[in-house]
C-alpha cells in the first residue's frame, strides 16, 4: 500500500485542483491513502479541504506552521502504507504512477524509486505526451516524485528538521549511507506547476539555495559534494568572469527594459548563479555545523 504525502501551506486552490486530479490515478483505491498536513495555513486551505469530497482515502492534518521537514516528518509518521511516495501541492502524476513505483519496487527491499518531473509555467497540463528522455535527473531525491519503504525512512532518521532547506538532499545522503539503492523509472512522470517569477524573487530563492548547498557540504565534506553543489574555484572564476561589474549592469538594465525579450533568460540565469555562488561562498566561511546541529 502507498501513502502519498502532501505538505502544503498557503496554496488552497493549486492543491484542491492537485488533490481532483488523483481521481484520475488508475491504481485500485484500497492500495492507497493521500495524507494531507496541512502545515499553519492563512489562506483558505483548511476551509477548502472541509469542503473537498474525493472517491479515494483522504486523511487532512492541520498544524501549527513548523516548516517542510517537520511537516513531512508528521506525514510519514500518520502514514498506514508500507511505501511512502512524496509528492507536492501542485504536482499533477500521470494516470498510472503508481503503478510505475510498485513495478519498480517489485523484489527490491532498499530502493528509492524517482520519476521524471516536467515543469510547466500554468494550467491546463499539455495534451502532447512528454519527451520523457529529456527529463531523465540524476537527482538522488526529489520530494516531488519519489517512492521508498516507510522503515527506510525511519531507519535512515527521516527529515532532519535543522535542516531549513534542500532537506531532500541531506537526507538522501543518509539513504545512501544505510545502502539504499535509487532507480529512475521514465514511464513514471509528475506535472510540476512552476510559475514564472520575478528576478527579485529567483535572486532570493539563489541566495536560499547556495547557503543550504554549503551547508550540505559543510555537513558531509567531500570533493565530490563540492562539485555537485558548484562551489569550487572554476565556477567562482568562470562566474566573476561573466558576471564582472560592467556586465552585470548591462544584464541588469536589460532585464529592466525587456523582462520577456531573448536575452532575458541567459541574463536572469548568470545573474541568479552569481548571487548562489556569493552566498554559498560566504557560507563556507562561517562555522562548520555537525550533522543534527540546528543550521537556523
Amino acid at each position: 500500500m502507498f501513502s502519498l504525502v502532501i505538505p502544503t501551506r498557503n496554496r488552497g486552490e493549486i492543491l484542491i485542483q492537485a488533490l481532483t486530479h488523483l481521481e484520475n490515478l488508475t491504481y485500485p483505491r484500497s492500495k492507497f491513502e493521500v495524507i494531507v498536513v496541512n502545515d499553519g495555513s492563512t489562506d483558505q486551505t483548511q476551509e477548502f479541504l472541509e469542503k473537498l469530497q474525493v472517491g479515494y482515502r483522504l486523511r487532512v492534518f492541520h498544524r501549527e506552521p513548523s516548516g517542510t521537514s517537520v511537516t513531512r516528518n508528521f506525514g510519514i509518521e500518520q502514514a498506514q502504507g508500507s511505501h511512502i511516495l512524496f509528492i507536492d501541492d501542485d504536482v499533477f502524476p500521470c494516470v498510472d504512477l503508481l503503478e510505475h513505483h510498485e513495478e519498480a519496487h517489485r523484489g527490491h527491499l532498499r530502493r528509492l524509486v524517482r520519476g521524471p518531473v516536467i515543469n510547466i509555467p500554468k494550467l491546463p497540463l499539455p495534451k502532447e505526451p512528454p519527451n520523457l528522455l529529456v527529463h531523465y535527473s540524476q537527482n538522488y531525491l526529489c520530494t516531488s516524485n519519489a517512492s521508498i519503504r516507510r522503515p527506510l525512512l525511519l531507519e535512515a532518521g527521516m527529515f532532519d528538521e535543522n535542516f531549513v532547506r534542500w532537506e531532500d538532499a541531506e537526507l538522501g545522503v543518509r539513504l545512501k549511507k544505510i545502502g539504499v539503492s535509487r532507480h529512475f523509472v521514465l514511464g513514471g512522470y509528475v506535472h510540476h506547476l512552476k510559475p514564472p517569477i520575478s528576478i527579485e524573487r529567483r535572486m532570493e530563492y539563489a541566495r536560499n539555495d547556495g547557503e543550504s548547498a554549503a551547508l550540505l557540504f559543510q555537513r558531509y565534506p567531500s570533493w565530490r559534494m563540492r562539485i555537485r553543489s558548484g562551489l569550487h574555484p572554476l565556477n567562482y572564476f568562470r562566474s566573476g568572469v561573466l558576471t564582472a561589474p560592467p556586465l552585470r549592469k548591462v544584464y541588469q538594465k536589460y532585464l529592466k527594459n525587456q523582462p520577456e525579450g531573448k536575452w532575458a533568460g541567459l541574463a536572469s540565469s548568470l545573474l541568479t548563479e552569481r548571487e548562489y555562488l556569493r552566498s554559498g561562498r560566504e557560507q563556507l566561511k562561517r562555522k562548520t555545523p555537525s550533522e543534527g546541529e540546528s543550521l537556523e
